[in-house]
Protein backbone atom coordinates (compact mmCIF):
# COMPACT_ATOMS: atom_id res chain seq x y z
CA UNK A 1 0.00 0.00 0.00
CA UNK A 2 1.23 3.47 -0.91
CA UNK A 3 2.44 5.62 1.99
CA UNK A 4 -0.06 8.41 2.64
CA UNK A 5 1.61 11.82 2.52
CA UNK A 6 -0.10 15.03 3.55
CA UNK A 7 0.84 18.64 2.91
CA UNK A 8 2.10 20.56 5.91
CA UNK A 9 0.85 24.14 5.94
CA UNK A 10 1.64 27.29 7.90
CA UNK A 11 -0.82 29.23 10.05
CA UNK A 12 -2.06 30.93 6.83
CA UNK A 13 -2.88 27.52 5.29
CA UNK A 14 -0.05 27.82 2.75
CA UNK A 15 1.88 24.66 1.85
CA UNK A 16 5.35 24.59 3.41
CA UNK A 17 6.25 20.89 3.10
CA UNK A 18 4.83 17.41 3.53
CA UNK A 19 5.07 14.40 5.80
CA UNK A 20 3.58 10.97 6.23
CA UNK A 21 0.30 10.73 8.09
CA UNK A 22 2.07 8.50 10.60
CA UNK A 23 4.75 11.15 11.27
CA UNK A 24 2.17 13.95 11.51
CA UNK A 25 0.24 12.12 14.22
CA UNK A 26 3.26 10.51 15.88
CA UNK A 27 5.23 13.73 16.14
CA UNK A 28 2.20 16.03 16.56
CA UNK A 29 3.28 18.12 13.57
CA UNK A 30 1.56 21.39 12.68
CA UNK A 31 -0.45 22.05 10.47
CA UNK A 32 -2.37 19.90 7.99
CA UNK A 33 -5.74 19.90 6.21
CA UNK A 34 -8.96 17.96 6.60
CA UNK A 35 -12.09 17.96 4.47
CA UNK A 36 -15.54 17.09 5.81
CA UNK A 37 -18.92 16.81 4.17
CA UNK A 38 -22.56 16.64 5.18
CA UNK A 39 -24.48 14.55 2.63
CA UNK A 40 -28.02 15.91 2.19
CA UNK A 41 -30.89 14.63 0.06
CA UNK A 42 -33.27 16.90 -1.84
CA UNK A 43 -35.94 16.24 0.81
CA UNK A 44 -33.58 17.47 3.54
CA UNK A 45 -32.38 14.23 5.12
CA UNK A 46 -28.79 13.95 6.32
CA UNK A 47 -26.61 10.85 5.91
CA UNK A 48 -25.65 9.79 9.44
CA UNK A 49 -23.04 7.03 9.69
CA UNK A 50 -22.37 5.13 12.91
CA UNK A 51 -18.72 4.24 13.40
CA UNK A 52 -17.72 0.61 13.80
CA UNK A 53 -17.31 -0.80 17.31
CA UNK A 54 -13.76 -1.69 16.25
CA UNK A 55 -12.68 1.93 15.67
CA UNK A 56 -9.88 2.99 18.02
CA UNK A 57 -11.35 6.47 18.50
CA UNK A 58 -15.07 7.04 19.18
CA UNK A 59 -16.27 3.49 18.53
CA UNK A 60 -20.07 3.11 18.09
CA UNK A 61 -20.51 6.87 17.76
CA UNK A 62 -22.41 8.77 15.11
CA UNK A 63 -20.22 10.89 12.89
CA UNK A 64 -20.34 13.40 10.07
CA UNK A 65 -21.27 11.95 6.66
CA UNK A 66 -17.75 12.20 5.25
CA UNK A 67 -14.28 13.04 6.54
CA UNK A 68 -10.77 12.68 5.17
CA UNK A 69 -7.29 14.12 4.96
CA UNK A 70 -6.20 16.35 2.10
CA UNK A 71 -3.31 14.50 0.44
CA UNK A 72 -0.02 16.01 -0.71
CA UNK A 73 -0.61 18.30 -3.71
CA UNK A 74 -4.38 18.02 -3.44
CA UNK A 75 -6.93 20.82 -2.98
CA UNK A 76 -9.73 20.64 -0.43
CA UNK A 77 -12.21 20.22 -3.29
CA UNK A 78 -10.11 17.47 -4.88
CA UNK A 79 -9.96 15.65 -1.54
CA UNK A 80 -13.74 15.98 -1.18
CA UNK A 81 -14.34 14.45 -4.62
CA UNK A 82 -11.84 11.63 -3.92
CA UNK A 83 -13.34 10.84 -0.51
CA UNK A 84 -16.89 10.89 -1.93
CA UNK A 85 -15.84 8.33 -4.52
CA UNK A 86 -13.64 6.15 -2.29
CA UNK A 87 -15.72 6.16 0.90
CA UNK A 88 -19.28 6.36 -0.42
CA UNK A 89 -19.17 5.46 -4.11
CA UNK A 90 -20.48 8.91 -5.09
CA UNK A 91 -19.18 10.04 -8.48
CA UNK A 92 -21.38 13.04 -9.28
CA UNK A 93 -22.72 15.37 -6.63
CA UNK A 94 -23.22 19.09 -6.25
CA UNK A 95 -21.47 20.63 -3.28
CA UNK A 96 -20.68 23.97 -1.71
CA UNK A 97 -18.36 25.05 1.04
CA UNK A 98 -20.26 26.03 4.18
CA UNK A 99 -17.43 26.54 6.68
CA UNK A 100 -13.69 27.09 6.90
CA UNK A 101 -12.19 26.51 10.32
CA UNK A 102 -8.69 27.28 11.52
CA UNK A 103 -6.55 25.45 14.08
CA UNK A 104 -7.18 28.31 16.50
CA UNK A 105 -10.96 27.88 16.21
CA UNK A 106 -10.64 24.12 16.50
CA UNK A 107 -7.95 24.08 19.20
CA UNK A 108 -6.11 21.60 16.96
CA UNK A 109 -3.28 21.08 14.47
CA UNK A 110 -5.44 21.19 11.37
CA UNK A 111 -7.64 23.30 9.13
CA UNK A 112 -11.08 22.08 8.03
CA UNK A 113 -13.19 22.97 5.03
CA UNK A 114 -16.74 21.72 5.52
CA UNK A 115 -18.98 21.14 2.51
CA UNK A 116 -22.69 20.55 2.03
CA UNK A 117 -23.09 17.80 -0.56
CA UNK A 118 -26.45 17.42 -2.32
CA UNK A 119 -26.99 13.80 -3.36
CA UNK A 120 -30.04 11.56 -3.82
CA UNK A 121 -28.44 8.33 -5.04
CA UNK A 122 -27.34 5.21 -3.24
CA UNK A 123 -24.19 5.16 -1.12
CA UNK A 124 -21.92 2.29 -0.18
CA UNK A 125 -19.97 2.17 3.06
CA UNK A 126 -16.96 0.20 4.23
CA UNK A 127 -18.34 -2.20 6.83
CA UNK A 128 -14.94 -2.27 8.58
CA UNK A 129 -15.22 1.47 9.21
CA UNK A 130 -18.96 2.01 9.54
CA UNK A 131 -21.54 -0.12 11.33
CA UNK A 132 -24.48 1.57 9.61
CA UNK A 133 -25.36 4.66 7.61
CA UNK A 134 -28.91 5.96 7.44
CA UNK A 135 -30.60 9.10 6.22
CA UNK A 136 -32.31 11.01 9.03
CA UNK A 137 -34.54 14.06 9.20
CA UNK A 138 -32.95 17.12 10.82
CA UNK A 139 -35.55 17.06 13.62
CA UNK A 140 -34.63 13.43 14.34
CA UNK A 141 -30.93 14.29 14.37
CA UNK A 142 -31.55 17.17 16.78
CA UNK A 143 -33.58 14.89 19.06
CA UNK A 144 -30.87 12.20 19.00
CA UNK A 145 -28.24 14.77 19.96
CA UNK A 146 -30.40 16.21 22.77
CA UNK A 147 -31.13 12.74 24.18
CA UNK A 148 -27.61 11.33 24.00
CA UNK A 149 -24.82 13.72 22.99
CA UNK A 150 -22.22 11.19 24.14
CA UNK A 151 -23.32 8.98 21.24
CA UNK A 152 -21.78 11.44 18.75
CA UNK A 153 -18.19 12.10 17.82
CA UNK A 154 -17.21 15.36 19.55
CA UNK A 155 -15.96 17.18 16.46
CA UNK A 156 -19.22 16.41 14.65
CA UNK A 157 -21.19 18.14 17.42
CA UNK A 158 -18.78 21.08 17.31
CA UNK A 159 -19.15 21.41 13.53
CA UNK A 160 -22.93 21.26 13.72
CA UNK A 161 -22.90 24.11 16.25
CA UNK A 162 -20.57 26.11 14.02
CA UNK A 163 -22.78 25.80 10.92
CA UNK A 164 -26.06 25.95 12.81
CA UNK A 165 -28.64 23.32 11.90
CA UNK A 166 -31.25 26.04 11.46
CA UNK A 167 -29.18 27.53 8.64
CA UNK A 168 -29.09 24.11 6.99
CA UNK A 169 -32.90 24.04 7.30
CA UNK A 170 -33.10 27.43 5.52
CA UNK A 171 -30.73 26.27 2.77
CA UNK A 172 -32.89 23.20 2.14
CA UNK A 173 -36.03 25.32 1.79
CA UNK A 174 -34.51 27.64 -0.82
Amino acid sequence: MKEERLDLVNINDEVVGNATREDIYGENLKYYRIVKGIIRTSDGKILLPKRSKYKRVFPNCYDISLSGHVDKGETYEGALRRELSEELGIKDAKYKQIAYLTPEQLNSNYFIKLFMVDYDGKVRVDENEVESANYVELDTLKKMIDERPSGFKEDFLFLLKMVNLHQIDKDIQR
